[in-house]
């Protein structure tokens, strides 16, 4: 099996770093808002996948250098 996993981690880890570090730079709003200047998100989902995913579209950026996707690529699924 070989796959790649994104993921961001949870908004409360991200709080819990501004608040140790003393700087709301870390916190979540303004982390998440750098994530979504990297992203270019696809949420094209396989029919036979809708039912383990349902990302929503608005907390993803539409045009980053990164790809991330619930799409799975052509003979991988």
């Amino acid at each position: 099996m070989n796959f790649m996993v994104y993921t961001r981690g949870s908004a409360a880890d991200y709080e819990r770093w501004a608040e140790l570090v003393g700087s709301s730079e870390w916190a979540w709003e303004k982390t998440k808002a750098r994530f979504q200047r990297l992203e270019c998100f696809s949420s094209d989902v396989a029919p036979e996948l809708e039912q383990y995913t349902r990302p929503d579209p608005l907390t993803y950026g539409k045009n980053g250098y990164l790809h991330p996707s619930t799409a799975c690529q052509k003979g991988s699924c």
